[in-house]
């Protein structure tokens, strides 16, 4: 059996996880007794459904990531976990709080965005786009100048009320090493991640957990590699916005296999007509994250109530 410890109760997404395996990235709860949302658990299963991938059996998701584990993901309420014979902790605890965690927030009807977010202000911005655009660059980047990060790669979406809000996830970033270097991070002093020879654990000096934040807007960033291309921001319309958050639905696949097409659509269409959504295009090489970061400091202080939901271009552009 894999060896466990007396399970602990964290604060994760606006949840409390009960695991018998040590999660380090997460905030521990203060109360070590109360009730809990979801329990991980190590958990000895039969033979596994397939070889590899992800398939849904009698309400249960199993996703089964070779030299890692077999997940059984029940109902967002229960993750057991059969770990292979060479596993590593490190990279079962990857897993557990990205694709599990995905498959746990999407069976408790909580949207998870695949993009970085930030609190500015009392209120909280996600930054979302293609792997490589920059996301958790820019989020650090406004950390080290007075935001405080809410999520890394998962940022979850929940309704109270009618108003979007955004769950804290924990106090970590995954970055690459040249993220590392533009915001001027030693990467000597980071742990690289499972399966990355170039990638950083990286914790943020906002080490201590925060409350929910209500969601104002969102960022599509776009490099660009035109030789005409500027740094600037444009308005989202409305059927963009859908097709965007769509898209950018962390672990969409397993939307299908959960049988959620219908749901997910309705939480785009309902999100869209709540927040804003604007896309950042830069040029891919030749601006600075300092600049990047000033732009949207000022874009996301401008509370433009007014206009937010309108379908026209936003004057903010910076030529090179």
């Amino acid at each position: 059996m894999y060896p466990t410890i007396e399970p602990i109760i964290y604060e994760a997404f606006g949840l409390r996880i009960r695991s018998g395996i040590e999660l380090p990235e997460l905030v521990r709860a203060s109360d070590h007794n109360g009730p809990f949302n979801i329990e991980y658990r190590i958990a000895a299963r039969a033979k596994p459904v397939r070889e590899y991938g992800v398939e849904l059996v009698n309400g249960e998701l199993y996703i089964k990531i070779p030299g890692a584990a077999e997940f059984c993901v029940q109902k967002g309420e229960v993750v057991e976990i059969t770990p292979d014979e060479k596993a590593s902790v490190e990279k079962i605890r990857l897993y557990l709080l990205g694709s599990c965690m995905g498959a746990v927030l999407l069976q408790r009807g909580i949207l998870p965005l695949h993009g970085s977010a930030v609190a500015l202000d009392g209120k909280a911005y996600v930054f979302i786009g293609n792997s490589g655009a920059g996301k958790s660059t820019l989020a650090a980047s406004l950390v080290r100048q007075g935001a405080q990060l809410l999520s890394d790669d998962i940022a979850a979406v929940y309704m109270d009320g009618g108003q979007p809000r955004i769950a804290f996830a924990y106090p970590q970033q995954k970055l690459w090493r040249d993220s590392l270097e533009h915001i001027g991070l030693e990467v000597g002093r980071y742990r690289t991640v499972p399966d990355e020879t170039d990638k950083y654990a990286v914790p943020m000096p906002s080490g201590a957990r925060i409350a929910d934040v209500p969601l104002a807007g969102i960022y599509e960033l776009v490099p660009q590699d035109a030789d005409d291309a500027f740094l600037r921001l444009e308005d989202c319309k409305k059927l963009e916005r859908i097709h965007l958050l769509l898209t950018h639905t962390y672990r969409r696949s397993l939307v299908i296999r959960l049988g959620l097409e219908q749901w997910l659509f309705g939480q785009a269409a309902a999100l869209a007509t709540r927040v804003y959504v604007k896309r950042l295009i830069r040029p891919a090489h030749a601006v600075t994250i300092g600049r990047i970061t000033e732009l949207m400091f000022t874009d996301m202080r401008r509370n433009e109530t007014d206009d937010r939901l309108g379908d026209h271009p936003l004057p903010t552009v910076q030529k090179m």
